[in-house]
């Protein structure tokens, strides 16, 4: 079942504010006003302008309100305060979809030496003691090493230079 653009636009909207506030920044979101900005009577509209309001934080007395200029096509959000003072929301935001997400978190991977377990370093270090009641062995420093790539050629290094 396919979900109207109108409750995509809601959807969009509350993501948005999500991302940038946090779930607790969003108390007691509601949704004023809906209203399409094109469209045709055969056609649902792709752009939808959503006046919102919600308590920022915790310690707010008084919901905040905010229209949203919504575009479905581009996934794009423009939040505009109405009313008060400027709020760091105010803003344009585009919504990236899962599948590039999962691609600009390969990057990162990538950017850390290709390796999610050692992030590139090549190696961990943990430290061994013990101490108990009346005596206490002195702690000792383990290098364990990776298995990626760097990790490899540390080991290989390091160990060439103790022989």
């Amino acid at each position: 079942m396919t979900k109207s653009a109108s409750v995509k636009a809601i959807e969009l909207t509350k993501s948005v504010f999500e991302s940038v506030q946090g779930g607790l920044g969003l108390l007691r979101f509601s949704v004023e006003e809906l209203k399409p900005t094109n469209g045709s009577p055969t056609e649902e509209s792709k752009k939808w302008e959503v006046t919102c309001s919600f308590l920022e934080s915790l310690g707010s007395t008084s919901p905040a309100r905010f229209k949203a200029s919504v575009d479905l096509n581009l996934n794009t959000v423009t939040i505009e305060k109405l009313g008060g003072s400027h709020s760091a929301l105010e803003g344009s935001y585009q919504v990236v979809p899962a599948e590039k997400k999962s691609e600009e978190k390969k990057e990162i991977i990538k950017s850390y030496g290709g390796c999610k377990e050692c992030y590139g370093k090549g190696y961990s270090t943990q430290i061994y003691g013990e101490g108990g009641e009346g005596y206490e062995i002195a702690p000792t420093v383990h290098m364990n090493f990776c298995t990626c790539e760097r990790g490899r050629q540390l080991k290989s290094l390091l160990l060439k230079k103790d022989n």
